[in-house]
C-alpha cells in the first residue's frame, strides 16, 4: 500500500509538473510577452548617469549616453551610443567604454545591432562585444574578443520579438503604459550575455530628489520570471526605475528617466543607484536626419 500511495504521489507531481508547463507555454503563446512601442522621443538627446555603489555611496562610474532618430529607406530607427568611464561589473581597475547600438523603431523598439568596446586607462582596447540580431532566422549572433588573450567566443541566442537590450532599455520603458498601471512582460537580453523574462510593476509614485533636482516620479519594479524556481526570486535584490511624471500624463508632458536601484548586469554584479546629475538635453531638428547603417 505504501509503495502504492507513493507511486501515485508521483504521478501526481508530473502532471501538475506537466500542467505547469503547458499553461505557461499557452500564455506565452497567446501574448503573455509585450513589445515596446515608440516612445515620443526628440530628434536628439543627450543624458548623463552618475552610479554609486548602494551599500557604501561609493563612486563607482559616469556616462554620457545620446538618443538619435533617423530615418533610412523609410524606416525609422534609434541610434544610442554611450561613452563611460570608472569601476564596472566588479572591475578593480577603472576602464573606458564605448557603446553603439541600433534599433528599429516603428512601430516598436527592436534591435539589430550594438557593439562595446572596453578599454583601459591607457587607451588599450581590451574586449570588444558584438550582437548582430537576424530576422530572418530568429537568431542572436554574440562574439566577444578577448584582446588581452587574442581569444574569441561565439553564441546563439533565440530571438524573441519582445527583446530589449540593456543599452536601450531606460528608453524603451518610456513607453510602459503609465496611465493603466498594469504589469508589463518583456525579454531582455544582458550584456553578460543571458536572456531573461522579465516583468515592469507599478508600485505607485513618490518624489524623489536627485542631483537634477527633485521630481514627482513613477515608480516600477522589475522582476525575473524563474519559472518554477521562483522561491529562488527572494534572493534575488530588487529593482527599481523611477520615471518623472511631468507632473500630469494626460497634458502629454515629457517622461523622463530619474533614477535607477538594482543590480549593474546580470548576478554576481553591484548593487548600485544611478541617478541624474543634471537635466536630459533634449534636442527638436526640422529636418529628417538620415544615419549610416551599422558596419556589421
Amino acid at each position: 500500500m505504501k509503495k502504492i500511495i507513493i507511486g501515485f504521489l508521483v504521478i501526481v507531481s508530473i502532471c501538475g509538473f506537466l500542467v505547469i508547463v503547458s499553461i505557461r507555454g499557452l500564455l506565452e503563446g497567446q501574448g503573455w510577452a509585450e513589445r515596446f512601442k515608440m516612445p515620443d522621443l526628440p530628434q536628439a538627446s543627450t543624458t548623463k548617469v552618475v552610479a554609486l555603489d548602494k551599500g557604501s555611496g561609493a563612486f563607482l562610474w559616469q556616462s554620457i549616453s545620446t538618443n538619435e532618430v533617423g530615418n533610412e529607406g523609410g524606416k525609422v530607427f534609434i541610434r544610442v551610443t554611450q561613452n563611460g568611464s570608472g569601476r564596472y561589473g566588479g572591475s578593480k581597475e577603472p576602464i573606458d567604454w564605448k557603446i553603439v547600438g541600433y534599433y528599429y523603431a516603428d512601430p516598436y523598439i527592436r534591435p539589430y545591432y550594438s557593439k562595446k568596446e572596453i578599454y583601459s586607462k591607457s587607451g588599450k582596447l581590451l574586449k570588444a562585444d558584438t550582437f548582430n540580431y537576424q530576422y530572418a532566422d530568429k537568431k542572436i549572433y554574440f562574439t566577444r574578443e578577448n584582446k588581452i588573450n587574442n581569444k574569441t567566443a561565439q553564441q546563439t541566442f533565440k530571438f524573441e520579438d519582445d527583446m530589449i537590450d540593456k543599452y536601450i532599455l531606460g528608453t524603451a520603458i518610456l513607453s510602459y503604459p503609465f496611465d493603466k498601471k498594469r504589469d508589463f512582460n518583456f525579454h531582455y537580453l544582458s550584456d553578460e550575455p543571458k536572456v531573461y523574462s522579465l516583468t515592469l510593476h507599478y508600485r505607485g509614485k513618490e518624489v524623489v530628489t536627485v542631483p537634477a533636482g527633485t521630481f514627482e516620479c513613477h515608480k516600477l519594479e522589475m522582476t525575473v520570471d524563474l519559472g518554477l524556481l521562483g522561491i529562488v526570486g527572494a534572493f534575488i535584490p530588487k529593482t527599481y526605475f523611477w520615471y518623472s511624471s511631468g507632473g500630469s500624463i494626460e497634458c502629454g508632458e515629457p517622461i523622463e528617466w530619474v533614477k535607477y536601484e538594482g543590480l549593474e548586469s546580470g548576478l554576481g554584479t553591484p548593487y548600485i543607484v544611478m541617478t541624474l546629475p543634471e537635466k536630459p538635453i533634449r534636442i527638436n531638428k526640422t529636418e529628417n536626419p538620415t544615419r549610416e547603417s551599422p558596419k556589421k
